[in-house]
């Protein structure tokens, strides 16, 4: 699994602390950490260009200027409702506030490695348990995780074969790749391929036309011909089955 993590600590020697833990923790695993460290609250702020670049997050909560809790309150209000804050404070009497931002975990230091890798693998595990849900997208030099669900279509950029637009409920984006690779990744979602350009989520298809597609949000999508007759008769298995769900 590949991860994105920051560290924000005012103290020099706890940003080594954890730099190493997280070093260890690759030659032990199978997974790959990015790491970047920040001494001040708003380098990383300034860092954070888009919602759902960092997965994990590890604040200290007592740092000049921006503390961790008023740090995490703007990440969240980004908004990035998916980054697991870990705080690492000396101060136990924050741990009331962290629930406010929906921290993962607070630990106190000093923090020894084996504390270190308990909170890591509950990570993993929450990550694990949610990839059928979430689809992870390159953006720039980050990465971000989108809900499955909030996702309308895939498109091929015309002229660029492999750039994509990906187009949620709230937002949109741009990222590297292939229609052919993201159908593999979600071939056992909701997902169909109208025509060879484009991945639509079913989930958000209004009205099915000869010729094109209409989504929740009033755009439109071309239906080739020979697909035509593939997703109306998907659209009526979906129809039976809930209508002998109902009646089951």
């Amino acid at each position: 699994m590949n991860l994105n993590v920051a560290i924000c600590d005012d103290d020099l020697t706890q940003i080594q602390l954890l730099n190493s833990y997280i070093e260890k923790y690759q030659i032990q695993t199978n997974h790959n950490l990015a790491v970047r460290s920040y001494s001040v609250a708003n380098e990383l702020l300034n860092d954070y260009k888009t919602p759902d670049c960092f997965h994990i997050l590890f604040l200290d909560v007592e740092m000049p200027e921006i503390n961790g809790l008023e740090l995490a309150k703007r990440i969240r209000a980004l908004p990035d409702k998916h980054v697991k804050i870990v705080f690492v404070s000396n101060y136990p009497e924050y741990m009331q506030d962290s629930f406010d931002v929906h921290a993962f975990h607070y630990l106190q230091k000093p923090l020894t490695y084996e504390r270190f890798e308990d909170i890591m693998f509950k990570i993993i595990k929450d990550f694990e348990e949610d990839t059928n849900s979430k689809l992870t997208i390159p953006i720039e030099d980050c990465q971000i995780i989108l809900n499955i669900a909030d996702i309308l279509y895939i498109e091929t950029l015309k002229d660029l074969r492999d750039t994509l637009r990906v187009v949620t409920i709230s937002d949109e984006y741009v990222t590297k790749g292939t229609i052919g690779e993201y159908e593999k990744i979600l071939e056992n979602t909701t997902f169909f391929s109208p025509h060879r350009s484009c991945l639509v989520n079913t989930n958000h298809i209004q009205f099915v036309y000869k010729d094109k597609l209409v989504l929740d949000d009033n755009s439109s999508l071309p239906l080739s011909r020979r697909r035509e007759k593939d997703i109306r008769n998907m659209f009526s298995t979906k129809v039976l089955n809930t209508h002998q769900n109902n009646y089951s």
